[in-house]
């Protein structure tokens, strides 16, 4: 039960809150004269979080990566995890938005821990080890952190670490082809024939003050495949490998070549298959 207390008028009145818990309240009453043209206490409750704070992994964190446009990138492994912190006056609703078409491949580890004494929460976040079987399916996911009491809300990018991106580069008066559905190069099966592919890497940085970038990639051919040469690693965030054939080969015959980003050191793999040169004009 409350307890009356008599007001009086030309007085102020303030209440501060010294100690709070779900149950109790426990405050001091300040009473004073009303004195004219003195300013009341300006604060005004902020109701935002601190959406614009830069976004940084937790320890703990495994396989996770911060670019630098504030998204996530997670390795697709079940022992992937990441663990970030986010401040708020207000308690955040969260939801995992998954695109159509995607694996639900992420999940809150648990109920996110609300710090109350710092007035900040912690998410923790892994992946789904049984979705992880088909890499093309692990679509970018949306972390979405609203503040009911502003409305306003933080959108967090996760992306599935994946190898480079490989294309093919055009080359005029070459029989080469390329499916980047499967991932497979066809090389005329005649000497010194050649296909050029376009390598798109990630990039990252160490954080520092000065910062240091690795990027770029490396390319392998498979053992046993010495009928087929790749052209110097792409020490930048892009670049083109030149693939050559030295000497035509009894069909079928076929190998992979493996390109693989420095920064995350993931694979993209791609198939080489040598098609019959076509018939020479009668």
């Amino acid at each position: 039960m409350g307890t009356y207390i008599e007001v009086n008028y030309n007085h102020r009145y303030t209440i501060e809150i010294t100690k709070a818990d779900p149950t109790r309240l426990e405050v001091n009453l300040k009473v004073t004269d009303w004195e004219e043209d003195v300013e009341l206490d300006p604060y005004t409750p902020e109701n935002d979080f601190d959406r614009n704070t830069s976004l940084v992994l937790e320890a703990g964190s495994t396989g996770a990566y911060v670019t630098d446009k504030g998204q996530v990138s997670l390795m697709p492994d079940a022992a992937s995890t990441f663990v970030f912190v986010m401040g708020s006056n207000a308690t955040l609703k969260y939801e995992l938005v998954f695109q159509e078409g995607s694996e639900k491949w992420l999940e809150l580890a648990a109920a996110p821990a609300t710090r109350a004494t710092s007035q900040s929460t912690k998410y923790t976040v892994t992946t789904v080890d049984a979705k992880l079987t088909d890499v093309s399916k692990l679509l970018p996911v949306t972390i979405r952190l609203t503040n009911p009491a502003s409305g306003m809300r933080k959108d967090i990018k996760v992306f599935a670490t994946k190898g480079p991106e490989v294309t093919m580069v055009k080359e005029e008066g070459s029989t080469s082809t390329f499916d980047a559905k499967t991932m497979t190069a066809t090389i005329e099966n005649t000497n010194n024939k050649t296909i050029k592919l376009h390598v798109v890497s990630e990039s990252r940085s160490d954080g520092a003050e000065t910062p240091t970038i690795t990027t770029g990639s490396t390319a392998e051919v498979a053992a046993g495949a010495s009928w087929l040469t790749v052209s110097e690693n792409v020490t930048t965030a892009e670049g083109d490998y030149t693939l050559t054939l030295g000497a035509a080969q009894t069909l079928p015959a076929s190998t992979t070549v493996t390109f693989t980003s420095t920064a995350s050191t993931v694979a993209t793999t791609v198939k080489v298959v040598l098609k019959a040169a076509p018939a020479p004009a009668p």
